[in-house]
């Protein structure tokens, strides 16, 4: 390792040798989304010593973005995205090597985002869904890895998608011409299979209804760029076999649990979904929700 190179990143030795280190170093990762989770993983990679990167984001920061977004806060509120991670990346090692899409992931610049990718990173919006699968599809195609890592609560779940699993139609199903309601609940339960009991869940749904924002923290997105970054590591090193989809990996800080899950047994039998409907009937929050609730 260069001097500069090994005063920044050397502490990672023991953990990883001088020879996985360089390896590291010498990998391109394309990180698809640089808000509360891509972002996260992103300064992680950069602190591991990735030395060079793929960032794509169309969107500024807002001071909404501030209760979990690696670089947000009230002086970079209506900055670049891509541009705020530019700066913050170079500060923390100058010589890495960063190609930014401030225009966002799309059809004429997919395939460019992708070029020489060692591994792939979604921290695309939830209803992302389209630009998702063409990116999902793309890199099965150019035989990449492709890691999801959404949050929900106070946990994340890692789904890590190998060029030989599943394809995105299969884990997800296939993308309907209008993307409604129900789709976008089958999408989440593809990741999350299990509600946290302790969440305010008519906030989430409000949110999944009108197509906003759902409820976000701090510590989530931390846990989920942690989990990430060192799965890619662990990848890109060959240091064991990864759990890809369809199972998938959840953590839950308040819970104090990490799980393994089989997403195929996502969908709701008879007997769960009226379970589930009891419960949420006796929740003064959800009479609103009945209709939908119905959907599920």
């Amino acid at each position: 390792m260069s001097d500069v190179y090994q005063q920044l990143f050397g502490r990672n030795i023991g953990n990883v040798s001088e020879q996985e280190q360089e390896k590291l170093r010498s990998a391109t990762i394309a990180v698809a989304g640089t808000g509360g989770v891509g972002g996260a993983a992103l300064f992680n990679l950069a602190r591991i010593g990735v030395g060079n990167f793929k960032i794509s984001d169309p969107e500024t920061f807002t001071y909404s973005d501030a209760n979990r977004q690696q670089g947000s806060g009230y002086s970079t509120a209506g900055s670049k995205k891509v541009d705020v991670m530019l700066t913050s990346l170079k500060a923390i090692n100058p010589y890495v090597n960063i190609d930014t899409f401030p225009e966002g992931l799309r059809d004429d610049n997919i395939d460019k985002f992708l070029e020489k990718a060692s591994i792939v990173i979604d921290g695309l919006d939830f209803f992302c869904l389209k630009m998702r699968k063409r990116l999902f599809d793309l890199a099965r195609s150019r035989n990449l890895y492709v890691l999801s890592c959404p949050i929900f609560g106070f946990g994340t779940t890692l789904a890590v998608f190998s060029p030989d699993g599943p394809t995105f139609d299969e884990f997800f199903g296939p993308i309907p011409e209008t993307i409604d309601t129900a789709y976008a609940i089958n999408f989440g339960r593809s990741l999350f299979p299990v509600f946290p009991r302790y969440i305010n869940l008519a906030a989430y749904i409000e949110a999944m209804k009108k197509g906003r924002p759902i409820p976000s923290f701090a510590t989530s997105c931390a846990l989920s760029g942690a989990v990430t970054a060192a799965e890619a590591v662990f990848i890109l090193l060959n240091r064991r076999k990864p759990v890809c989809a369809p199972l998938i990996r959840h953590y839950d800080l308040f819970d104090a649990k990490i799980t393994i899950r089989d997403s195929r047994s996502k969908r709701l039998n008879w007997f769960k979904k009226m379970i589930f409907k009891i419960a949420l009937s006796r929740n003064k929050d959800m009479q609103a929700y009945k209709d939908f609730i119905d959907k599920l």
